[in-house]
C-alpha cells in the first residue's frame, strides 16, 4: 500500500471526512477527502501536461513551507511515478543549486519569496524547463522558462483524451518493479536504479 492509495482508499471510503485543516488569510480552511484527491488529480494533469512529465525520468522539486500545495504537489507527481525532490525553504542558495543540479530537476515549485533565488539559479539549472510558483506572480518566465502559478495549474484531461494521472498509476501499477516505483521520491537516486537494474535482469 502507497500513500496514494491510502488517498484514494479514504477517498472511497469517507469521502466528506475532513482531511486538511489549514488557515489561509485569518481563516481556517478545511477539505475534505474527496476534495482532496480531486486537487491531486487535476494538479498532475497540469504538471504532466504542461511540462510533459515523463514519470520515473524527470523529477519535479518542491521549494514550499508546509501547506494544501505542498501535499497535493507531492502526491499529484510522486503518485504518478515522477521522483520529487522535496527542498527545505530555508536552505541557501548555493545549497539549493546543488540539490537542483544534481537531481536535474525539471520543474521546480516555489512560492513568490523564491522567485529571486530561482532567477539566479536558472542559468545554471539546464535541465528546468518549468516554474510553479504557489501564490500570486505577474511573472510570466525565468530566462525562457515559463512560469505558471500554483492555482492555474489545476485542470482535467482534454476532451477525449485519456487522464494523464490515471494512466500513469495504471502503469505503475502493472509494473514488476511498483514497489520501487511507487515511492517516487526514492525512485530518482542511484540505489533505485541499481535495484530496477537487478530487477530487470533477472
Amino acid at each position: 500500500m502507497t500513500i496514494r492509495s491510502l488517498l484514494e482508499k479514504a477517498a472511497h471510503d469517507a469521502p466528506d471526512s475532513v482531511a486538511l485543516v489549514y488557515k489561509r488569510d485569518g481563516a481556517w480552511c478545511r477539505r475534505t477527502y474527496a476534495e482532496f484527491l480531486e486537487g491531486v488529480k487535476s494538479a498532475a494533469e497540469g504538471y504532466g501536461t504542461l511540462f510533459n512529465l515523463v514519470p520515473q525520468h524527470d523529477h519535479v522539486s518542491i521549494i514550499l513551507p508546509n501547506g494544501p500545495e505542498w501535499m497535493e504537489s507531492y502526491l499529484a507527481c510522486s503518485g504518478a511515478g515522477v521522483p520529487v525532490v522535496p527542498v527545505d525553504p530555508k536552505l541557501h542558495n548555493d545549497e539549493v543549486k546543488w540539490i537542483l543540479g544534481d537531481s536535474e530537476a525539471s520543474v521546480v515549485t516555489i512560492d513568490p519569496s523564491h522567485l529571486g533565488m530561482i532567477r539566479e539559479l536558472q542559468p545554471s539549472l539546464p535541465a528546468l524547463r518549468g516554474i510553479v510558483v504557489a501564490g500570486d506572480t505577474d511573472v510570466k518566465d525565468v530566462g525562457g522558462v515559463p512560469v505558471v502559478r500554483y492555482k492555474d495549474l489545476h485542470r482535467g484531461p482534454e476532451p477525449g483524451e485519456e487522464p494523464w494521472y490515471a494512466s500513469n498509476v495504471a502503469r505503475l501499477t502493472s509494473s514488476r518493479n511498483f514497489w520501487i516505483a511507487s515511492d517516487a521520491s526514492f525512485a530518482g537516486t542511484r540505489s533505485a536504479r541499481f535495484l530496477r537494474s537487478l530487477i530487470r535482469s533477472r
